[in-house]
């Protein structure tokens, strides 16, 4: 078995890989390239033959180059190549990145096999090792490449990453599978905290377990056995903490659970999802829960505004808070009751679920992500009386909160 060390451009992430098909970094998103040095040195003799000349050529075959980079059928390496083109047309760019540019847009115009006897060719692997090359060679000179464009277009675009947790990697034969539709990053604890990772609720992160990253935060990890119902009790915390904020007196959620409980609708379930994408619930094997959380508050001075800068579940598809902002500033509500339902294939789709079970099922972990959960919930909420400072400026209060809640949405989209 083959095995291929590739590196981050951004991250320095280091990855050994059997096999290449997708070429993101799993911690940043960024691109990852082949490591060997001979490559490198026989690109970089191949660059000393490129002149003027070379580089107009290469201008005049611009749909060419276009039509070559869909052949590889790689939406980064499309990405990159296209990025690359733009950057050699650009009148400000050095003419030593024109010669590296030129120089892979050469090698992919008329191949010439650089590295015989260094990586074995994998149908179009050396243009792809080309483009990945060169745009490594530009990265590293300051100034000339800003890499976050094309990141955020082509993040995590192959599929929900799974996080296999171990003590040590160093003796593994390889750490990474990334294929159409699946991500396994074999990590140890230490990589995972020198790159930033933390645990939900900031419990530790467990050798011999699995993850996923959360949906909305960075870096964010997960326990694949307990996704759901951490992701739910975090939507739950959020809108407890909201009311807070509002001044609420007492918070109670009456949540009536449906979960599929019968083994042989699970695996329908799996393989329709994978193969169909047609997986649903099934109503007639659901069993009923009612599960009740109540939140106590004992005073309330004043709105408290730092609660807005935690807030995420707020702007997304999960939001279970409605109007009640409005509500209860302008027309300072005492009590509110509203209902809604949470489905918890919106914060992983069936045949993502389906996908990570299989992948379960080769790794040997007993959990089965394939379940899906809906709740239906009662939100009810008592609130202290508004300070009569809020009262006699309410419109304003509602207008600074607004505010604040955009300044949020718009860093949190920044982030991500």
């Amino acid at each position: 078995m083959q095995i291929i060390k590739l590196k981050c451009v951004s991250c320095d992430v280091e990855l050994t890989t059997y096999k290449v098909i997708g070429y993101t970094c799993p911690n940043c998103g960024s691109i990852v390239y082949p490591q060997n040095s001979k490559y490198e040195e026989k690109f970089n003799k191949f660059t000393e033959n490129i002149d003027d000349k070379d580089i107009d050529k290469v201008i005049d075959k611009k749909s060419k180059i276009y039509k070559l980079l869909e052949k590889l059928k790689m939406k980064e390496i499309i990405e990159i190549g296209r990025e690359l083109f733009n950057i050699l047309l650009k009148e400000e760019t050095s003419y030593k990145i024109k010669v590296i540019i030129a120089a892979a847009f050469t090698y992919l115009l008329a191949p010439i096999d650089l590295i015989p006897d260094v990586i074995p060719v994998i149908g179009y692997y050396d243009d792809i090792a080309i483009m990945l090359l060169a745009f490594k060679m530009i990265s590293e000179i300051s100034g000339i490449i800003d890499i976050s464009n094309i990141k955020k277009r082509i993040k995590y675009q192959n599929g929900q990453i799974i996080f296999n947790v171990c003590d040590n990697t160093e003796n593994l034969d390889y750490n990474y599978i990334e294929e159409k539709n699946r991500k396994i990053w074999i990590v140890s604890k230490a990589d995972l905290k020198k790159f930033g990772y933390s645990n939900i609720n900031n419990s530790i992160i467990a050798n011999n377990k699995n993850y996923l990253l959360h949906k909305y935060i960075p870096k964010l990890l997960i326990s694949m056995d307990e996704y759901d119902e951490l992701n739910f009790n975090s939507i739950i915390e959020e809108q407890s903490n909201i009311a807070k904020m509002l001044g609420a007196k007492k918070v109670s959620f009456k949540i009536k659970e449906l979960s599929n409980n019968n083994n042989k609708a699970d695996q329908k379930f799996n393989f329709k999802g994978v193969f169909k994408n047609e997986a649903s619930l099934d109503r007639n094997n659901q069993s009923k829960n009612y599960i009740e959380k109540n939140y106590v508050f004992r005073d309330f001075d004043n709105i408290y505004f730092e609660y807005i800068n935690n807030l995420i579940w707020l702007f997304t598809d999960e939001n279970i808070s409605g109007e009640i902002i409005k509500e209860r500033i302008l027309n300072n509500t005492e009590k509110q009751t509203f209902n809604r339902t949470i489905k918890t294939t919106n914060l992983l789709n069936a045949k993502t679920r389906a996908e990570i079970s299989r992948v379960n099922s080769e790794l040997k972990v007993d959990v089965n992500i394939s379940k899906s959960i809906e709740k239906e919930i009662e939100i009810n909420i008592e609130y202290f009386d508004l300070p009569d400072d809020v009262k006699i400026n309410r419109d304003k209060v509602y207008e600074n909160i607004i505010k604040r809640i955009n300044d949020r949405r718009d860093k949190l989209e920044l982030e991500f």
